[in-house]
């Protein structure tokens, strides 16, 4: 009796590592998913921030090559404000996704396609074109258009002299409107943002990030949805740097563990392409990719 009792226990005593051994391997197979889950996820939040950038990018390009096709028809010109100029410039208003278009003479008076004037002498994107690079301003809040724009600018040569500038303005808002909606159901938030944190273009709840167009990152979203100065210090000096990275962030918004941060330079003006999302949102679709998996 007492023998198959000792054997009962020392079979017990089996069954009991047997059994822990199976629960530990099931935590570490589980585990493992889900890192892989999640590696893949925020990979996925990379990927798609550099697929934005270079989409931007590529679109600035083209408008660049529009201007400069119609800049280089101009400096055929005998002068750069005869009347063909100007109907070429209200052609390529009417037919382009320029809001206005202008001829700037060396002296920095703006001739607009509807009509109006104004000097930009002061301003970057002037002094820019005219030592002989294409250039894309800061938001500019415009008396001409009464609406907050981005000017794109090329120089104009005649005999390999530059005799003035051909620009085209957008309205910012359009900068905004990035193809990050197929991306976590439209849940996180996009922005374009200046070293300095000035957000240049904004999509997404404004209520929920507390943030908008013109507002400062630093000041304001950092402020607000991260817990851990260091954490915004490493973003800070990402941007100063142009370095791309993906940072998750303790949350002090309530009911939210913590925020992923992904971005990536544009390559214009120091400006950063951003990708913000909640944890929710994130967990949300690791969720549906292991249904998938």
């Amino acid at each position: 009796m007492k023998k198959k009792q000792t054997q009962i226990r020392q079979y017990a005593k089996i069954m009991s590592v047997f059994l822990v051994a199976v629960v530990i391997g099931l935590l570490i197979f589980f585990y493992c998913i889900q890192r892989s889950v999640e590696h893949r996820s925020q990979k996925m939040m990379m990927n798609n921030v550099s697929r934005q950038s270079v989409h931007l990018r590529t679109i600035l390009n083209i408008q660049y090559a529009y201007l400069n096709g119609f800049a280089e028809e101009i400096g055929k010109s005998d002068q750069l404000l005869d009347q063909k100029n100007i109907n070429l410039l209200q052609s390529v208003t009417k037919n382009t996704d320029f809001g206005a278009t202008a001829l700037i003479e060396p002296d920095g008076t703006s001739h607009y396609s509807n009509g109006q004037t104004k000097n930009v002498s002061h301003r970057r994107y002037y002094r820019e074109a005219m030592s002989g690079k294409r250039t894309l301003s800061e938001p500019l809040d415009s008396s001409i258009s009464g609406s907050t724009r981005v000017v794109l600018g090329v120089p104009i040569y005649k005999d390999k002299k530059v005799i003035g500038i051909l620009g085209g303005s957008y309205d910012v808002t359009a900068l905004s409107r990035m193809l990050f909606e197929d991306l976590f159901d439209g849940e996180g938030c996009s922005m374009i943002i200046a070293q300095s944190g000035e957000v240049i273009a904004f999509e997404g709840d404004t209520s929920y990030w507390n943030l908008d167009y013109r507002d400062n990152f630093y000041k304001c979203c950092c402020k607000w949805i991260i817990k851990d100065k260091v954490t915004v210090k490493k973003i800070k000096q990402d941007f100063k740097e142009g370095k791309e990275n993906l940072v998750t962030a303790d949350s002090k918004k309530e009911g939210t563990r913590r925020h992923y941060f992904a971005y990536m330079p544009m390559g214009v003006n120091g400006w950063i392409l951003c990708y913000a999302l909640p944890e929710q949102a994130h967990n949300s679709h690791i969720t549906s990719l292991k249904t998938t998996k």
